[in-house]
């Protein structure tokens, strides 16, 4: 039996995965929504999807983040005023926080 397999994943960790794989979806929304803006002649359909996309991963990103905060226990409002008025170093500071703590993924 592989070990890979038969360590389970938190609830909190699965959150916080998710989490970081939507705020890594928004920088690449975010990069090909620059890279479109500043060809020569920017098609209009595709500013508008990356948009969308950037848009979405944003909020999947906090979404997620606020399933975390959850799970992780504490105030959750603060937090989640902190994300997003700081968005994204509200999501460093949080880690960096748990971090410090020693109990980053739960």
């Amino acid at each position: 039996m592989n070990a890979e397999a038969s360590v389970a994943k938190t609830p909190l960790r699965q959150a916080t995965e998710s989490a970081l794989v939507a705020l890594l979806a928004a920088a690449c929304c975010f990069y090909f929504l620059l890279c479109q803006a500043n060809s020569a002649e920017p098609d209009a359909s595709a500013l508008t999807l990356w948009g969308i996309g950037l848009g979405a991963s944003i909020l999947a990103h906090l979404g997620f983040m606020l399933i975390a905060l959850k799970r992780a226990g504490g105030a959750v409002v603060p937090w989640m005023v902190t994300l997003v008025l700081l968005f994204p170093l509200g999501t460093f500071l949080w880690f960096l926080r748990r971090g410090s703590r020693g109990n980053l993924l739960g």
